[in-house]
C-alpha cells in the first residue's frame, strides 16, 4: 500500500523502475502487516490454508533521478513499456498492474481500483465496468496513516483489573493465528460485526484482539484451547466494566462522570434482576414463620429502601439524559417503607414503641400505591402520608412525560394539538403540590400542636436518634422536614418544566449557539438546527412557555426562600435541586433569545411604545392570584413578563440568568450538560478549566 499512497499522490511524477528484486515477506503477510519467516509457503499461510505468493518489488525513483524532460505516466502505461508492450494503450489488467491496485490514466491520473491476482478469492474486474462511478477517482489522494502504538496501549487498557486473580491469559502466536481462522470460519458469517479487510490490515487494540481470540478458541476441538476461552471469558467480564466506564459516550470530563454512574446504575439493576430482587414470587430466608421479628423488619427495610431509592435514582438520570427510565412500576412489588422514627430506632425497647405509632399501611406495596395515584382515584393524594410517599408518585411520571416529549417532537404537534394530553398530567402533578403544601402548613405550626399533645403530628414520623420529648431536638427535625417538602416541591417544577417545553431541543440549541456559520456542517445539519430555532421561536408564543417561566420562577422563588446562597448550605441539598435551577435557567434563556420581546431600552430604540408587564414572582406565593396567572397563561400571549424588575429580552437574559447562578455550586461540572453555555463562569486559570469561581 505504501506504494498506492505515494501513486496517488505524486501522480505523472512517479515511475516505477523494474529491479527484479524479491520481496522478504509474501503477500499475506506483508499486506496484513505480519512477520513473515520467508519459507515457501509460510507458517501463516499454511495456517490459513491461503495461496503463498513472494512478488517482486519494484525500485522507486523520483522524477529528481530522471533525467530532464523524460516523460512519466501512471504505472499501466510505464509497465507495458518498460516489458516492451507493442500497444502502449492497451488496457491493464489486474496481472499487468503488479501490486498497486490502482490504474493510471493517460496522464497518471488515478481512475479505479485494481484487484490482485495474489489475493485469494477475490472476484474479477467485470468488463462493463466504468472506472468514472460515483468516485471520481482522479481527485482521490491516498495518505499513510498515522497508527497509535496500539502495543503500548494495549499493555495498559488492562492495568486496572491486572491482579493475580485476573492475569490476562496468553498463547503463542501461531495458535492465536488459527484462533483468529476459526473466528473468522465459524462465527464471522452469522455475526459479522468486524470489517475483516480492515481487521486484517490495520493493528487493533488488545481488547478487540483477546475478544476474538476468545471466540476463535471455542471452535477448537481440543480441551486446552477450551479452558483459554472460558479462561479469557473470566478476565473480560472483570476487565470490561472498567473499559466502558473509561471510554464513556464522551469525551467530555463532566460527561464522563454521568456516563460512568449511569453504566453502574445499568449493572447494578441487571444484576438484581438476574437474582430475581424484582420478582414477587422471590422468597426470602426471614419471610419464613419463626423469623425474629425484629431483625426481619431490619431485612425487610434494606429491601424496601434499595428498590425504592434506586427507582429514584433512576429515574433522576431519566431526567438528566432525556432517556426513559429503566426500573418499571410494576416492579416495586415491596412494601411501602416504614418511617424514619422506626427506621433509626436504637434499641429494642424504643423499636417497639415506635412500631405501635406507624400509620397504618392502605397499601400493600409501592406499586399499588402509585397506581391509584396515577389512575387519578378518590382521595387517593390524602392517602399519602409521608413526603418520601409524594416523591415516589411524582418519579412515576418521568416515563409519561419522556413518552409524550418525543410523540410531540416527532410529530411537531402545536399548542392545540399536545393540550390535550399534558392536562391530564398537569391535573395530576398539582394534586400532588396541594398535597405537599397541606404538609408544609402541617408542619408550620406543630410546636402549637405539640403543645397540646398531639402525638398524631405527622412531624413525629421524622424523630430519628432525635428525643421526641427533648425541646432543642425540634428545630433539627422541622429542619429535616422542610427541606424534604423543598426537595418535593422542586423536583414537582422540574417535571413540570419537561412537560411543557421540549428541554432536549433547548439543551442542542444552547450547545449550537453562534456556531450557524462554522465550516463543515452538513446542510442536512444547518436545516434541521435551523427547524429547531423555528421551533423554539414558535413555542415562547404559546401558553406553554409561559407555564414554563411560572415553573421555573417558582424553582428560583423556593431557593431563595430557602436562604442557600453559601456554599455550604447549597452543599446539603438534593442534586435534583441544581438540575431544577439550571433547567430553570435554560427556560429563561431560551424565552429571551428566540421570543420576539422588548425592554425599556429595545423599545426607545425600535420606537415601540412600552407595554406593562406582568411580574412573575407575585404568583409564586400559594394560593396567591392563582386565577390571575392561569388567565395571563392562556390568553397574554404578546404581555411582556419580568422577574424582580428585570424584563425579558434578550439584552438582560445574562442578568436574569445571574439570579440563577447564585445557586449553582462553583465546582458543579454537570451544568455544562444541563443549560451549555447559559452561565458566565470565569475559570481559575491557577486550579485549570474545572474549578470555577464566581
Amino acid at each position: 500500500m505504501e506504494g498506492n499512497r505515494h501513486l496517488v499522490r505524486h501522480g505523472d511524477q512517479f515511475k516505477p523502475v523494474p529491479s527484479g528484486r524479491i520481496r522478504k515477506a509474501c503477500t499475506i503477510c506483508h499486506r496484513g502487516k505480519v512477520k513473515c519467516d520467508g519459507a515457501q509457503p509460510c507458517s501463516k499461510c499454511s495456517l490459513k490454508r491461503l495461496e503463498c505468493v513472494y512478488e517482486q518489488v519494484d525500485n522507486v525513483s523520483s522524477s529528481e533521478d530522471l533525467p530532464t524532460g523524460t516523460q512519466t505516466q501512471g504505472t499501466g502505461a510505464s509497465r507495458s513499456s518498460a516489458a516492451g508492450s507493442p500497444n502502449e494503450n492497451a488496457p491493464t489488467t489486474p496481472s499487468q498492474s503488479g501490486t498497486t491496485g490502482f490504474e493510471a490514466g493517460a496522464q497518471g491520473a488515478i481512475i479505479g481500483p485494481q484487484l490482485t491476482a495474489s489475493r485469494p478469492n477475490l472476484l474479477p474486474i467485470p468488463v462493463s465496468w466504468n472506472p468514472g462511478g460515483i468516485i471520481d477517482w482522479s481527485s482521490v489522494k491516498i495518505r499513510r496513516d498515522t497508527l497509535p502504538n496500539r502495543s503500548s496501549q494495549g499493555r495498559l487498557e488492562f492495568e486496572d483489573v491486572s491482579r493475580d486473580d485476573y492475569q490476562l491469559p496468553i498463547v503463542e502466536d501461531e495458535v492465536g493465528e488459527v484462533y483468529l481462522q476459526k473466528y473468522f470460519e465459524h462465527f464471522h458469517y452469522r455475526w459479522p460485526i468486524i470489517h475483516r479487510p480492515g481487521y486484517e490490515d490495520q493493528s487493533h487494540s488488545l481488547l478487540l484482539k483477546t475478544s476474538v481470540k476468545m471466540v476463535g478458541a471455542w471452535f477448537q476441538p481440543d480441551e486446552k484451547s477450551r479452558e483459554y476461552a472460558l479462561a479469557m471469558h473470566k478476565y473480560l467480564l472483570n476487565c470490561i466494566p472498567v473499559q466502558l466506564a473509561k471510554k464513556s459516550s464522551s469525551d467530555v470530563l463532566h460527561e464522563k462522570h454521568v456516563s460512568r454512574a449511569a453504566i453502574l446504575r445499568n449493572t447494578l439493576v441487571g444484576v438484581l434482576r438476574e437474582a430475581g430482587f424484582f420478582d414477587h414470587a422471590t422468597v426470602t430466608v426471614d419471610e419464613k414463620p419463626g423469623y425474629f421479628l425484629p431483625l426481619h423488619m431490619k431485612l425487610l427495610g434494606d429491601r424496601n429502601r434499595l428498590a425504592a431509592y434506586l427507582y429514584k435514582i433512576d429515574n433522576y438520570f431519566s431526567i438528566i439524559r432525556g432517556q426513559p427510565p429503566l426500573l418499571m412500576t410494576e416492579e416495586l412489588h415491596f412494601p411501602i417503607p416504614s418511617t424514619l422514627a422506626f427506621w433509626d430506632a436504637e434499641g429494642l425497647v424504643i423499636w417497639e414503641g415506635r412500631m405501635m405509632m406507624e400509620p397504618a399501611k392502605k397499601y400493600k406495596s409501592m406499586a399499588d400505591m402509585i397506581r391509584s395515584n396515577n389512575l387519578g382515584l378518590v382521595g387517593s393524594t390524602e392517602d399519602l402520608l409521608l413526603m418520601e410517599d409524594v416523591q415516589l408518585c411524582l418519579c412515576s411520571f418521568t416515563w409519561d412525560i419522556w413518552r409524550l416529549s418525543e410523540s410531540s417532537r416527532n410529530k411537531n404537534l402545536t399548542d392545540d394539538g399536545t393540550a390535550h394530553l399534558q392536562d391530564p398530567l398537569q391535573r395530576r402533578l398539582d394534586a400532588l403540590q396541594v398535597r405537599l403544601e397541606q404538609m408544609g402548613s402541617q408542619y408550620s405550626n406543630y410546636s402549637l400542636q405539640k403543645q397540646n399533645q398531639d402525638l398524631d403530628h405527622p412531624l413525629r414520623f421524622y424523630y430519628g436518634y432525635e428525643d421526641y420529648l427533648n425541646p432543642n431536638d425540634e428545630s433539627i427535625v422541622l429542619l429535616r422536614a422542610n427541606s424534604l417538602i423543598f426537595d418535593a416541591l422542586i423536583f414537582k417544577q422540574l417535571l413540570d418544566l419537561h412537560l411543557h417545553a421540549d428541554v432536549r431541543t433547548l439543551q442542542q440549541l444552547a450547545k449550537d449557539q453562534g456556531q450557524m456559520g462554522v465550516p463543515g456542517l452538513s446542510l442536512e445539519h444547518q436545516r434541521e438546527r435551523q427547524q429547531s430555532m423555528e421551533s423554539t421561536a414558535n413555542w415562547t408564543n404559546m401558553a406553554a412557555a409561559r407555564r414554563s417561566l411560572c415553573n421555573a420562577t417558582e424553582i428560583l422563588m423556593l431557593h431563595q426562600h430557602l436562604g442557600i446562597a453559601t456554599t455550604t448550605s447549597k452543599r446539603t441539598l438534593d442534586p435534583i435541586s441544581e438540575v431544577a435551577i439550571a433547567t430553570a435557567a435554560l427556560i429563561i434563556w431560551a424565552y429571551c433569545k428566540f421570543g420576539k420581546h422588548c425592554c425599556p431600552v429595545c423599545c426607545a430604540f425600535i420606537n415601540e411604545p412600552l407595554s406593562i408587564a406582568a411580574e412573575l414572582t407575585k404568583w409564586c406565593k400559594p394560593f396567591q392570584g392563582d386565577k390571575e396567572k392561569y388567565i395571563w397563561i392562556e390568553v397574554a400571549r404578546d404581555c411582556p413578563v419580568e422577574i424582580e424588575g428585570t424584563r425579558f429580552c434578550r439584552c438582560n437574559v445574562d442578568a436574569l440568568v445571574a439570579k440563577f447562578q447564585v445557586y449553582i455550586k462553583e465546582d458543579w461540572k454537570l451544568v455544562d450538560t444541563i443549560a451549555p453555555g447559559v452561565f458566565k463562569f470565569q475559570y481559575n486559570q491557577a486550579s485549570g478549566p474545572d474549578v470555577r469561581v464566581s
